[in-house]
This record gives C-alpha cells, structure tokens and sequence, in this order.
C-alpha cells in the first residue's frame, strides 16, 4: 500500500508544478471565496487553517478574513513528542493568531516552512470550544477523494490531531481544500486514515 500511495504522490506533484504560478493564485482566490460563503465558516467561532506550502492551495484570503472577523484564526506547527515507550509520536499544535499584528509578521522559518512564533502566541485550546460552537478545520494535502479520502505527506500529523478531536467529542468540520488536480477518484487508506467531512475544490486548471 505504501507503495501506491508514493506513486500518487509523485503523481500528483508533477500534476502541481504544472499549474502556473499565477492561475494557483487565482484558483486558490476562487476557493477562499467558496469557503467564506459556507455557512460552516459563517457558524465557526474558530478556524484552524494553514500556512501553504509550495504549490498548496493558498487560503490566506481567508485567513485575513478571520482576522478581521470575531473568529479565532490559530495555524499549525508539527511537533514530535517522546512517548513513555521509546517511540516518537508526530502531532499537530495549533497556534492562535493576533488580530492586531500581520500573519507574516507572527512566523518563523520552519524546517519547511514557515511556523507560528511559538514563543510569542498563544497555544490553541480545543477542548475550550467543545459544545460553543464549531471549529471549522481547512485540511491541506497532495490527494483527495469527492467522498472525503485524503492523501498527506505521509506523517500522520492530520490524521492524529482529527482522531483526537473525535476522541474527545470536540465539535468540528474537517474541510480539505486543493485544485481540481489533486482531485482522485481513490485513495488506498488503513484503518487510522481519518475522513473528511467535504471537500473544496478549485475550479478546472486547464484553460
């Protein structure tokens, strides 16, 4: 399986280095604008997005609009943690934006890319939001299916930090959003593979 699963990667790689630089802006404009107009969005009182990395959907649109909002606006960090056996576990921290300060101006550069200034924000408290309203998620990745498959990295970090907010009952909606190229009609997934509950996919690439 993780052979097919490498291969698609590859795939769908090669699929985004062909979308020019300047339609994945306004492919990525086009989904942000979908996003704001759901009523998930307009009922969260959190949105958990993400920093993009090369050739990711860019959601910064809507990231500036949940700062000028009265959601919280927190973005990720991956982290590995020491488990008392010995092994290492990859997680997801989410981090909670200030509203009176740039996005760009609150990152630092990652391994990857760049990361939440850990040291100056405030750490993201789920269990705070459970029963008080939904937190909407916007899940990146390199593959995605219509029925809510998704294909990461291959670290697990989603995948953790979804099961754990199932774990703990925390209302949420996990929304995956990539360009019609990213779009697949299977993806092979194991049993600890989380789903998402929608997908939002840009409009068609080839003009």
């Amino acid at each position: 399986m993780e052979d097919s699963k490498n291969q698609l990667r590859q795939m769908v790689k090669s699929r985004l280095s062909g979308i020019p630089k300047e339609m994945q802006k306004e492919l990525s404009l086009a989904v942000c604008q979908e996003i704001l107009n759901l009523q998930q969005y307009k009922n969260a009182r959190a949105v958990l997005s993400y920093i993009p990395l090369l050739n990711e959907l860019d959601v910064s649109a809507v990231n500036e609009a949940v700062l000028e909002s009265d959601k919280v606006l927190a973005v990720p960090k991956c982290v590995c943690h020491l488990e008392d056996d010995g092994t290492m576990r990859n997680s997801l921290e989410f981090y909670v934006m200030n509203k009176n300060r740039p996005i760009t101006n609150q990152l630092v550069q990652g391994v990857l890319c760049k990361e939440p200034n850990v040291m100056r924000l405030e750490k993201f408290h789920a269990q705070s939001f459970s029963g008080d309203g939904d937190i909407l998620i916007l899940v990146p990745g390199l593959a995605f299916t219509k029925d809510g498959k998704r294909l990461g990295r291959g670290k697990g970090y989603y995948d953790g930090f979804l099961s754990e907010l199932k774990v703990q009952h925390i209302p949420s909606f996990a929304m995956g959003v990539c360009f019609d190229v990213q779009l697949c009609d299977d993806i092979p997934c194991k049993a600890y593979d989380m789903r998402l509950d929608a997908i939002s996919v840009s409009p068609s690439s080839m003009r």
